[in-house]
């Protein structure tokens, strides 16, 4: 279960500096908006 965590936030953080890169900071804002979301509601 640790490790699919882990997978999951690697992926995220590589979807992250890929925005940056392309310097796309609308596409970043949402992104992380989408991560709130998805991270924020989350049970526990």
């Amino acid at each position: 279960m640790n490790g699919i965590v882990i997978l999951t936030c690697a992926l995220l953080l590589i979807m992250a500096m890929k925005l940056l890169m392309e310097r796309d900071l609308i596409g970043l804002f949402l992104f992380c908006l989408a991560l709130l979301l998805i991270f924020g509601v989350k049970p526990g």
